[in-house]
């Protein structure tokens, strides 16, 4: 699990690993600290240990959880809104998953539009990602079977700004730059992408 930053619940760095077995959990031991046990040295490893101060952070994030959540809800709500009958695509989530709401991604109709979109949005000062890019059989150092989907939609990926603390002020620039970069598109074709 990634306590990166980046999540809705983070560390700053880090992570944590879960294990079944005391053959793994040896060897994750193992491999998290420099790969040496006492004195001994049995395997290749890191120095992967979380410290008090990341700890600590993670405690003081953590009875925020259940508000953060609300929060970032009621802004992906505002999104739906917002975007029902613009050329664009949201996932569709399966019935009864349980979901932290730490990304708002929406696939747009092509690259260009795309590019149009992030170019509007930096011109309001907002920093949208083009996080879930490229796709990962498309790496120098991946080997894999051709993913046509998956580069499709890495090619017209956007994570829209989602955070704790945005105004509706900010929420409504957001919005109001999206909708007149999307002014200019066609409408979308497809299904809706099941995520």
């Amino acid at each position: 699990m990634s306590f990166h930053a980046t999540k809705l619940f983070h560390t700053v760095e880090g992570g944590a690993t879960i294990v079944h077995t005391p053959e793994l959990d040896k060897a994750t031991r193992l491999l998290r600290s420099f790969g040496h046990s006492g004195d001994e040295h049995f395997t290749l490893g890191m120095n992967a240990k979380m410290s008090e101060v990341h700890a600590a952070m993670g405690l003081a994030v953590l009875p925020c959880m259940d508000c953060n959540i609300a929060e970032r809800k009621a802004l992906c709500e505002r999104y739906d809104e917002a975007l029902d009958g613009l050329p664009v695509q949201r996932p569709v989530l399966p019935e009864g998953t349980l979901w932290n709401y730490s990304y708002y991604p929406v696939l747009l109709p092509d690259a260009e539009t795309r590019e149009r979109v992030l170019k509007a949005l930096a011109e309001e000062g907002v920093h949208a990602r083009r996080y879930f890019y490229p796709s990962l059989d498309a790496l120098p150092y991946v080997q894999s079977a051709p993913c046509p989907v998956s580069r499709d939609c890495a090619a017209r990926v956007l994570c829209l700004p989602l955070i704790n603390g945005m105004t509706s002020e900010e929420h409504d620039r957001i919005l109001r730059a999206l909708g007149d970069a999307l002014e200019r598109t066609r409408p979308a074709s497809g299904a809706i992408v099941e995520a």
